[in-house]
């Protein structure tokens, strides 16, 4: 059970990495469903989780713990993903973390089907998403990666399958209110 929370966290901490401090391990986020795991995580472990407000575009919400061994492991994992994630299982918690945090549902005018479902990276974050597009292609899902501007994107084809599959893992209210809506009618 822990290492499908340590891939969704990882998942997570890709997406919505917060402060990038050596031995810091950070989420910022301003669901508190997203920031969730992270202190649950470290609660359990026994490490003293902290948490600040951050000001940027919007007022967030960091959560973190400060252990240099954590973040190692993070890094290592992150590098070496077609290696740690070496089961269905720990792909999709990995993949619903990343959801969570990047990815997007897109309906129909009718708010009715799925139209797309999208991954978002930043520019410098291309190797992930090539590398993430191939442990995708490992459980059959098809997936196209392009970027626009400063901006890459994981389309993700076999949309149905893909939210199906990540769905049990899925902590973002409004993302799992519209999978469901789309997948009602598919």
């Amino acid at each position: 059970m822990w290492e499908k929370q340590l891939c969704y966290l990882l998942g997570l901490w890709c997406a919505d990495r917060g402060s990038t401090a050596r031995g810091v391990v950070a989420i910022r986020n301003k669901r508190d469903e997203l920031l969730e795991p992270l202190r649950k995580f470290g609660t359990q472990r026994g490490m003293k989780v902290k948490e600040r407000e951050v000001v940027g575009y919007s007022k967030t919400r960091e959560v973190y713990v400060c252990n240099t061994k954590l973040r190692k492991l993070f890094d290592s994992m992150r590098r070496n993903k077609t290696k740690v994630l070496n089961s269905k299982q720990k792909i999709l918690a990995y993949f619903a973390g990343l959801f969570d945090g990047d990815g997007t549902v897109i309906l129909d005018n009718s708010k009715t089907k799925i139209r797309k479902v999208r991954i978002y990276y930043s520019k410098q974050e291309i190797n992930d998403s090539l590398t993430d597009a191939k442990l995708l292609e490992t459980l059959g899902i098809r997936t196209r990666v392009w970027s626009y501007g400063n901006i890459v994107i994981m389309d993700v084809y076999d949309r149905n399958k893909f939210l199906r599959m990540i769905k049990p893992f899925i902590r973002h209210k409004e993302k799992l209110e519209r999978i469901e809506k789309g997948l009602g009618n598919a």
